[in-house]
C-alpha cells in the first residue's frame, strides 16, 4: 500500500498529476472544445469525453490509470479524458454554478456529502440535472457496502459514494490494550487509563456537532429518516448524544474548538491524546503527515458499539453524481468501473490505502496481505469487522440547515448548559418549522 499525501481536512483533498495515457484513450485540456466530431460514415466510432473535475490529487492518479483499461473495455467508443491535476476545493462548488447558468463544465466532480452534495439536492439537480443511476447502480447493491445510501434520494439514484469512510478507533496499542466491546467498557477502559497515565483516549470537537454527527448513524439514527421526516429526536438519536456527553465529563475525552488546530497534533505528539474515533480518511491521510513521528505506534478497530449493535457507519464522503447527458450512461460506467468494481477496489486498497467499498474485495489476497503504511500491519480484518454492520447517512436537501442548528445545539449540551433530551426535542421541532413538517 502506498499512502497519499497529507492533509489538513477532508474536504481539502490532496492534489497530485495525472499519469500519462496512451491506446485509445486520449488527454485533453480541461475544459476544452475541440472535441473531434465523429465522421458521417457506417462504422464509424463514438466519439465521448469524459471530464472529472477532483480535488483529490490520489483520485485523478487513480483514474488517469485505468482510463486505458475501462477504454478497451469499449472497442466501439473513441474515448477522451479530461480529469486535470492541482484543482482547487472550490471546483465541486464551480461545477453547480455552471450547471444552474445552464452550461456544463465537467461530467462528474466528487460533491462533499456534508455541503455541495447537499446544496445538489436543495436545487433540485437529483430530478433534472443529474442522471438517474438507478438502472445501472442497482446491480452493484448487493456487494457496496452501504448500499449506496448517501447517494440515493427519494428511491433514486443519483451519486455514488467515492470513499468508504468508515468509523473507526484509532488508538496507540503500545500504551493501552483496546478491549472493548460497547462504550460503556470504552468508558471503563478510558478512566483507567487516564488515572494511571494522564492520557486521554477520545477526541471530541466541543465547538461544532462533528462528532455527535458520526455517532448518529452508527446509533441507528439519523437525522431524516429513510422517507425525508425529521428523525432527530429519536432515541437513538439521544443515545448517541447521552454518549459524547459521558465521554466528556468522565475525563475519558480530550475536548478542543480546533479539532485541525496545531493544538490537537501537539496533544498527540506529547500523548495528551492517544486516541481518535473519527472516519477511516483520518487515519490515511490525516495521522501520517501530521505524526510522522509515530508511524507504527497506531492501530485501529472497530468502534465501540451503541445498542442497535452497528458495528461501523459513514462518516461523511465525496459523492459522484453523472450529470445527465448524451454520454450519461458511458460516464457511469466508467465510474462504476472504478468504484463499484472489485478489480479497482483492490487497486485503490494496494496502491493508494483507500478501504473497499465492496464485499467481495475483502476476498482477495492483494487486500488481505496488504500492509498499512502507517501502522505497519495488516487491516484488511479490521475493515471487514466494521462492515459486518455497516449503516450510512440518510440525504436530505435540509441536512446543512440541520448540522447549522447542531453546531448550536450540541456545542451547548456539552457545556452543561442544555439538556440531552430536551435541547434534541427543541432543534428536531426548529428542523420540522424550516421542512413545512
Amino acid at each position: 500500500m502506498v499512502n497519499s499525501d497529507g492533509m489538513m481536512g477532508r474536504r481539502q483533498l490532496i492534489t497530485g498529476g495525472a499519469a500519462a495515457l496512451a491506446g485509445t484513450v486520449v488527454l485533453v485540456a480541461c475544459g476544452s472544445d475541440d472535441e473531434p466530431s465523429s465522421a458521417a460514415v457506417p462504422g464509424a466510432k463514438r466519439n465521448v469525453t469524459i471530464k472529472v473535475l477532483t480535488a483529490d490529487g490520489s483520485m485523478v492518479k487513480f483514474m488517469n490509470d485505468i482510463a486505458p483499461s475501462f477504454a478497451a473495455m469499449h472497442p466501439e467508443l473513441q474515448i477522451y479524458f479530461d480529469i486535470p491535476a492541482d484543482q482547487p476545493a472550490e471546483v465541486r462548488q464551480r461545477l453547480l454554478d455552471s450547471l444552474a447558468a445552464g452550461s456544463k463544465i465537467a461530467d462528474t466532480s466528487d460533491l462533499d456529502s456534508e455541503d455541495t452534495w447537499v446544496m445538489a439536492l436543495a436545487s433540485g439537480l437529483d430530478t433534472a440535472g443529474f442522471y438517474n443511476m438507478t438502472p445501472q447502480a442497482t446491480p452493484y447493491l448487493a456487494d457496496s457496502i452501504g448500499a449506496l445510501q448517501e447517494g440515493t434520494y427519494k428511491g433514486r439514484i443519483v451519486g455514488i459514494p467515492g470513499r468508504l469512510s468508515a468509523t473507526c478507533y484509532y488508538y496507540r496499542d503500545d500504551i493501552f490494550d483496546n478491549d472493548f466491546e460497547t462504550w460503556d467498557d470504552f468508558i471503563a477502559i478510558g478512566e483507567k487509563v487516564k488515572q494511571s497515565t494522564g492520557s486521554h483516549i477520545m477526541i471530541i470537537e466541543d465547538s461544532t456537532s462533528r462528532h455527535f454527527n458520526y455517532m448518529m448513524p452508527h446509533a441507528g439514527g439519523n437525522v431524516f429518516d429513510k422517507e425525508g421526516k425529521v428523525n432527530l429526536d429519536h432515541p437513538n438519536n439521544l443515545e448517541a448524544l447521552e454518549t459524547l456527553l459521558r465521554l466528556k465529563t468522565s475525563g475519558v475525552a480530550w475536548c478542543t474548538s480546533e479539532f485541525y488546530g496545531a493544538g490537537t497534533w501537539e496533544a498527540y505528539r506529547d500523548e495528551t491524546l492517544i486516541g481518535a474515533y473519527m472516519p477511516s480518511w483520518y487515519g490515511d491521510l490525516l495521522l501520517p503527515p501530521n505524526i510522522p513521528e509515530q508511524k507504527g505506534k497506531w492501530m485501529m478497530s472497530a468502534p465501540p458499539k451503541f445498542s442497535a449493535g452497528h458495528t461501523g457507519a459513514r462518516g461523511g464522503a465525496p459523492v459522484y453524481p453523472v450529470v445527465d447527458g448524451p454520454n450519461a450512461d458511458v460516464v457511469f460506467d466508467f465510474l462504476a468501473y472504478a468504484l463499484l468494481s472489485t478489480e479497482n477496489n483492490v487497486k485503490r486498497f494496494v496502491d493508494y490505502a483507500v478501504p473497499p467499498m465492496n464485499f467481495d474485495a475483502y476476498k482477495h489476497p492483494a487486500v488481505k496481505d496488504a500492509v498499512h503504511p502507517f501502522f505497519e500491519r495488516k487491516v484488511a480484518g479490521v475493515f471487514q469487522e466494521i462492515t459486518k454492520d455497516f449503516v450510512g447517512v440518510n440525504t436530505h436537501p435540509l441536512l446543512i440547515d440541520a448540522y447549522n442548528l447542531l453546531n448550536v445545539t450540541v456545542p451547548a449540551v456539552l457545556a452543561g448548559e442544555k439538556q440531552p433530551k430536551a435541547a434534541l426535542k427543541e432543534t428536531a421541532d426548529e428542523l420540522r418549522a424550516i421542512a413545512g413538517e
